[in-house]
């Protein structure tokens, strides 16, 4: 792609934490069932009548999309997962149009079995090798609270995209007695709510701020499908006892430290 320059794949620590994680439980049988066979791997966004996580996925995406008023130009996608977020943005952009960057080899190659024409690059998302204002919108499904550090990768954002250009991610503030929690924590993350978060954004440089609280039908919602899923694939004797044990308590562990689950969207100046 012109304009951008592909990091080397020198992993940190929290890096390597991270895709060690990821790498195994995005490709598991049960993730892969919860999501219907899509490569979708976050919370989605559950609705009435929402059943399964691929639909959530989809129902999250279109929330996100929904604040960018003209879907036109280049995106990027942050942190793009397996690339079925990127696959879901096609609806709207040329697929040779979207960008996606991850710290994941593994991934990377899914992603690029998911939509061949668009590009798929190794690169951290708090330090782009893109030229300045090179993107009309930049989007970050769940990840940003992983990051070294949040900060970083919004003042990154604002330097890559274009006057007028639009940010729109979904994110989780976690409660500050956490920030060690399985070493994939930044304590410098933390932030004491919503407002202080607004607060950040504008700090940076963007505007026309909005942030809507979406821990209910987000992680909430999640959670009671997620926790119903496991039961029902015990119940068909489809997962042991035990694995289902170790899967609650991952889920439990995360209502002590999750804060709020947000959709934010953002504008950069027009100069």
């Amino acid at each position: 792609m012109e304009g951008a320059q592909q990091v080397p794949a020198d992993c940190s620590p929290l890096e390597a934490t991270i895709n060690r994680r990821y790498d195994e439980t995005m490709y598991e049988k049960t993730a892969l069932d919860f999501y219907r066979g899509s490569d979708y791997v976050n919370y989605g966004y559950w609705e009435a009548g929402t059943d399964n996580g691929k639909d959530a996925g989809d129902r999250l995406m279109e929330e996100l999309l929904d604040t960018i008023p003209s879907k036109q130009g280049l995106i990027l996608d942050v942190a793009c997962g397996k690339g079925e977020t990127s696959k879901y943005l096609s609806r709207y952009y040329e697929p040779r149009n979207i960008t996606g960057i991850n710290i994941s080899d593994k991934q990377l190659e899914s992603c690029r079995a998911n939509l061949p024409e668009a590009t798929f690059l190794h690169m951290d998302a708090v330090e782009m090798g893109f030229e300045g204002e090179h993107f009309d919108a930049v989007i970050c499904v769940e990840a940003a609270f992983h990051f070294n550090t949040r900060r970083r990768f919004l003042e990154e954002a604002l330097r890559v995209l274009r006057p007028g250009g639009h940010l729109v991610l979904s994110d989780i503030l976690r409660t500050s007695n956490v920030t060690d929690y399985h070493q994939r924590t930044v304590a410098e993350n933390h932030l004491e709510g919503i407002h202080e978060y607004q607060q950040m954004l504008e700090e940076i440089g963007f505007q026309s701020v909005t942030i809507k609280d979406a821990t209910e039908q987000c992680w909430h919602g999640h959670f009671r499908q997620a926790i119903r899923f496991g039961h029902e694939r015990l119940l068909q004797r489809q997962i042991s006892t035990e694995e289902l044990r170790s899967r609650l308590e991952v889920y439990y562990q995360r209502i002590e430290y999750t804060q709020h689950y947000v959709l934010v969207s953002a504008r950069k100046p027009v100069i």
